[in-house]
């Protein structure tokens, strides 16, 4: 964490910590990258991370990124995955955002309208406030009880 955070002129970051079973918190990751202001470019592959729960610090990291052009981050078949909710205040926080990738597919424990491959913010967070609408069948994202499609 504090080693990558040192890094503060980094412009480009690709991370591959797919299926690394073990790894249960991303949280120093989040921190760390909060801290590369000038990034703009960040590749982070998380796929059947089967023990990650939260996002909470990524998302929160996101914000920070305000020269973040290119952001493809692999959350697919993250199973004790619950809530990506920071990650749509991150995403509607960066401004200077062109291309996203985000996929979420088998991530069992979001609601089904989350589970895909997310190619631009605005679908994202349009689905992300779809699935906030109160339905008969709900499920929970950042404590709230949301509709699950």
């Amino acid at each position: 964490g504090n080693a990558l955070a040192a890094l503060k002129q980094l412009q480009q970051l690709h991370l591959n910590f797919s299926t690394c079973v073990k790894l249960t918190s991303i949280a120093e990751l989040g921190n760390a990258l909060a801290m590369l202001k000038q990034l703009q470019q960040l590749q982070l592959r998380l796929r059947c991370c089967k023990n990650l729960a939260s996002v909470a610090e990524l998302g929160n990291a996101l914000a920070a990124l305000n020269q973040l052009q290119q952001l493809d981050l692999d959350l697919q078949c993250c199973e004790n995955l619950a809530s990506v909710a920071e990650l749509g205040n991150g995403s509607a926080a960066m401004k200077q955002l062109q291309q996203l990738e985000l996929d979420l597919r088998y991530s069992s424990l979001l609601p089904r309208s989350l589970q895909k491959t997310f190619n631009s913010a605005a679908d994202f967070l349009q689905i992300l406030d779809d699935a906030d609408a109160p339905s008969t069948s709900s499920a929970s994202i950042a404590g709230r009880t949301i509709g699950a499609s």
